[in-house]
């Protein structure tokens, strides 16, 4: 019968524990590196849609007060208009009017339009 050397038996299952650790932390980095990145692009992905709307000129806008008293924008190019509760016209409407309101208060002249 042979005598085995369980010191060399041993030694070669340390190696292959080792190894196989090392194997696993190089393969676990690989995996969180990669979800990091599949999370940073999901997360540009939702940043990007829902961007702000582009600000439209006037020169491209019309506003109106329809007969509800609602706000309406207008596009004067495609026809399409956004409608806005009665209460958004009102307040726009009294910011404007505080506005002048305290210009004239103070002695300074109105905005004349162009």
């Amino acid at each position: 019968m042979k005598k085995i050397n369980l010191s060399a038996v041993g030694g070669a299952i340390l190696r292959v524990l080792r190894t196989a650790g090392h194997i696993t932390v190089i393969v676990s980095c690989l995996f969180v590196g990669f979800s990091a990145g599949e999370i940073y692009r999901a997360y540009k992905k939702g940043i990007e849609s829902s961007e702000l709307p582009q600000v439209q000129e006037i020169a491209v806008t019309s506003v109106a007060i329809n007969d509800r008293g609602e706000l309406m924008i207008i596009d004067r190019h495609s026809g399409k208009y956004m409608l806005f509760s009665d209460s958004v016209g009102q307040a726009i409407f009294n910011q404007y009017a505080s506005k002048i309101y305290l210009k004239k208060q103070s002695g300074v002249p109105a905005e004349t339009k162009p």
